[in-house]
């Protein structure tokens, strides 16, 4: 059934890790919602809509929605490792959100996030997996097709009150979304390989970033740049993966400072 979420989710530690929230059902939305599983030794586990990638026991939501007054907070507020944040669905995901799983204080790594759909996924949100004294967290992207773009556009419709829901085929990924997520953590943008879309990545607007995280972009099929990649610090990198016929192609510069 449907999932409405407009309240807190507590699931806090002030002694050890965070704990586990887990919300399931076949239409999702979190509006105004706050889940926190932060923990003085260790992030705790959110699941939204299923497990990692889809995978596990839970069941799979259709749809999943966080609009943009909504934060899920899995920190370690102290010394240790961020926690682990899936958001998934089969159909369609949007995300318009925050997410924070930074490590520790004192110590510790970022966390991990994923932000992921089956089907149709639209990124408007932010993520932070920095980590002062540890290695900064990761965050991944994982629908079918996806256009890296300026404009929202196609298949997201004009958002109102925070939620943008999908009209279509294909993903949209915004390039103020992709850069802000570069600012506090490695980025990767996978496609799926199969389903009605083939597994493109196409770079449709230009993508600058001098934070010193690495982006990874890594096609079922191909990937596409039609404009420029820029990255200018020597500690960040580039990873381009095709693994289809597709290939990498496209007349848009790479200007790349960190590692290829």
């Amino acid at each position: 059934g449907q999932v409405v979420i407009s309240g807190n989710i507590t699931a806090t530690s002030s002694s050890g890790k965070g704990g586990t929230a887990v919300v399931i059902g076949n239409d999702i939305a979190l509006k105004g919602a706050v889940v926190d599983v932060s923990g003085v030794t260790a992030g705790g586990t959110v699941q939204i809509g299923g497990g990692p990638r889809g995978t596990g026991p839970l069941q799979l939501a259709a749809t999943t929605t966080v609009d943009q007054t909504s934060s899920i907070v899995a920190d370690a507020d102290v010394r240790g490792n961020g926690g682990n944040v899936t958001v998934w669905s089969q159909g369609t995901t949007a995300f318009a959100g925050y997410i924070s799983a930074r490590g520790g204080l004192q110590g510790g790594n970022g966390g991990q996030v994923e932000v992921s759909s089956h089907g149709v996924l639209v990124y408007m949100g932010s993520v932070n997996a920095l980590a002062p004294r540890g290695l900064v967290g990761n965050l991944l992207l994982d629908p079918y097709n996806v256009i890296i773009q300026t404009a929202s556009g196609s298949p997201t419709d004009t958002c109102t009150s925070g939620t943008c829901t999908p009209s279509g085929s294909g993903s949209i990924l915004t390039v103020a979304a992709l850069q802000a997520a570069l600012a506090s953590s490695n980025v990767t943008v996978t496609t799926g390989s199969s389903g009605s879309d083939p597994g493109n990545i196409t770079v449709a607007n230009a993508i600058t970033w001098s934070s010193a995280y690495g982006l990874t972009l890594s096609a079922a099929n191909g990937i596409t740049i039609n404009a420029g990649i820029t990255n200018s610090s020597s500690s960040s990198s580039l990873t381009l993966t095709a693994a289809g016929p597709g290939g990498i192609s496209g007349s848009g510069a790479i200007a790349n400072a960190g590692s290829l």
